[in-house]
């Protein structure tokens, strides 16, 4: 979806940096000391984009507290969705 837009990962980067940095400052004038400055990185995966949807489900149905909401072929064939 959206991470395919033009320059999303130069954005993406940018705008965290401006929230961490506005923190730190934050940070700063609550104590008196500046913290370590604390760079972002943002990492294009664009070659499993095609494949996240897939990943993100795999992902889930992996996680053991999902499992009470999972149903069975045979639970949807009989009760539906």
């Amino acid at each position: 979806g959206t991470t395919c837009f033009q320059n999303y990962q130069s954005r993406l980067k940018r705008g965290v940096q401006e929230i961490v940095d506005a923190r730190l400052q934050q940070a700063e004038a609550h104590t008196g000391t500046r913290p370590k400055d604390l760079p972002v990185q943002v990492f294009d995966h664009r070659k499993s984009q095609r494949y996240a949807a897939w990943l993100g489900g795999a992902f889930v149905a992996s996680e053991p507290r999902f499992a009470p909401l999972f149903k069975t072929k045979k639970e949807y064939e009989e009760e539906g969705p």
